[in-house]
């Protein structure tokens, strides 16, 4: 037993040890993974036969001192899978309670909606919505006119008051800390991008000072994906007929030349203009915005649950 004790130990570093269940001589170890300063990855899940670390043992004997994550977390397997189940119809329960206009949105459809988060869940979580959210990475001046332009255009503020997730399991949400399944709690609404991914990817960095010639360069060839006579129309200005490289220049110099404010502001209500608030099952691998009271968290392994309600 002193060895198994010493692997735990050692496993402990690099992963939060959640559940040990013994079946016979095999044990399987659930653990979630640390990241970055204890906030953790995905769950995962893994079975290690670690017989060859054992002295033979008839029966399950460890005291809480000996054990880093303490004697209560040592479960039988028929008790994890009572548990499981437990855990399985409240978890129902309060989804079919709370979640009817999402549950009705997503009928028929073979994704779920996930959030990245930092928090810790275990099972179902209720959560309120900052409404003050400031931007991490985007910078302040541009993150602010856009979520007026949003405004404008669906009634409220999805880049400050809104609960960024994706529908389906994108890779970008794992950027964001642990990811779980999102559900608005009643009555939501949402916008998303077929232009956008992530919209950060797509803005001035955070700390990036503002120009005219940055916006001419950078930010507007970036938001309309190199079509900038889109933006220069809006602007009121005549796009170069010269050759590529000369119209580039002519075109830079001519966008330049506009005072900042109205670049900005233009440029916002150019991004604003890309998104919808409809087809939310088409929007697979780009970035959704939410607006509700509240939502829940849900662990992923309660996967089959969810998808039987829809």
């Amino acid at each position: 037993m002193s060895k198994f004790i010493s692997y735990i130990n050692e496993a402990s570093k690099n992963f939060e040890i959640t559940k040990v269940l013994r079946i016979g001589d095999t044990f399987i170890i659930l653990y979630k993974a640390k990241l970055y300063g204890g906030v953790e990855t995905h769950d995962r899940t893994s079975a290690k036969n670690i017989t060859e670390l054992l002295d033979k043992l008839d029966n399950w004997d460890v005291s809480p001192k000996d054990v880093p994550f303490g004697n209560s977390n040592l479960l039988t397997l028929q008790d994890y899978i009572d548990s499981i189940s437990s855990h399985s119809d409240a978890v129902r329960d309060r989804v079919i309670k709370d979640c009817q206009p999402i549950l009705r949105a997503l009928k028929g459809s073979k994704e779920l909606i996930v959030r990245g988060s930092s928090k810790s869940i275990n099972g179902i979580e209720e959560v309120i919505p900052r409404t003050d959210r400031r931007p991490l990475s985007t910078n302040v001046l541009i993150s602010d006119a856009v979520d007026k332009a949003l405004y404008k255009r669906f009634n409220w503020y999805p880049r400050s008051e809104g609960v960024f997730a994706y529908y389906g399991d994108r890779d970008s949400a794992y950027s964001y800390g642990a990811v779980y399944y999102m559900l608005p709690i009643g009555k939501y609404e949402y916008v998303w991008s077929k232009k956008y991914t992530d919209l950060y990817l797509y803005l001035a960095p955070r700390d990036f000072k503002i120009t005219p010639i940055y916006i001419a360069e950078h930010l507007i060839p970036n938001i309309t994906r190199g079509k900038i006579v889109e933006v220069m129309k809006m602007l009121d200005l005549e796009p170069s007929t010269e050759q590529p490289w000369q119209a580039s220049q002519e075109n830079n110099r001519k966008i330049a030349s506009i005072p900042l404010d109205k670049l900005i502001n233009t440029c916002a209500e150019y991004v604003a203009k890309q998104y919808t608030n409809k087809e939310l099952k088409s929007s697979s691998g780009f970035e959704l915005s939410f607006k509700c009271d509240k939502y829940y968290l849900i662990e992923k392994e309660y996967k089959s649950v969810l998808m039987d309600l829809i």
